[in-house]
């Protein structure tokens, strides 16, 4: 039994809470919102452009890994701490549908194996990566399966299991009211 605050991430990858069912689906979700790096671009990139696709080179090396580690039989453990990285490297690389999926994933994995500290990180990278994805206008992808009022559950998630395993002045827990506070603005 869980608590009537927690945000629902089963184990299955099928995520339900009281406005918002979610199946995660084992293929790469619609990230329409990151363009493609073509060979004729190539010679105008931006250091920005460049650091971008450095980042989705890296993605695309850990997501060979973690399908390895699974072929391979990793623990959940270190499956959920790929997915983690996995979901950062999309995150630098603005394929951000992507990396909320992978850090989703991520939690789930992180609850079934009991870690809150990095389960409360999981969830605040997702709302993190939200609201990046709203600064930049790209967070149609996104609202196809969650409701902004999901990404504010996971905040005050994340939150509430900081506080309670970091304490209120700790930097992380910090971070976390600094990220719900920028989510509320951007509403």
């Amino acid at each position: 039994s869980r608590p009537s605050d927690m945000v629902a991430l089963p184990r299955q990858m099928h995520f339900e809470s009281p406005n918002l069912s979610f199946q995660v689906s084992e293929g790469e979700p619609d990230d329409s919102n990151a363009a493609p790096i073509t060979p004729s671009s190539k010679k105008t990139l931006t250091p920005a452009r460049k650091r971008r696709q450095k980042a989705r080179q890296q993605a695309r090396g850990l997501k060979l890994h973690l399908e390895h580690s699974i072929k391979e039989g990793a623990s959940p453990l270190q499956r959920a701490k790929l997915h983690l990285e996995h979901g950062q490297a999309e995150q630098r690389g603005c394929r951000f549908a992507s990396a909320i999926h992978s850090f989703f994933k991520a939690a789930a994995l992180f609850r079934q194996c009991s870690r809150t500290v990095a389960l409360a990180t999981a969830l605040d990278h997702a709302a993190l990566t939200y609201c990046q994805a709203q600064q930049q206008g790209k967070e149609s992808a996104i609202q196809e399966h969650f409701k902004e009022s999901f990404f504010f559950r996971c905040l005050h998630e994340a939150l509430k299991l900081r506080k309670e395993e970091l304490g209120p002045w700790h930097v992380d827990t910090v971070d976390t009211l600094q990220h719900l506070a920028l989510l509320f603005m951007l509403t």
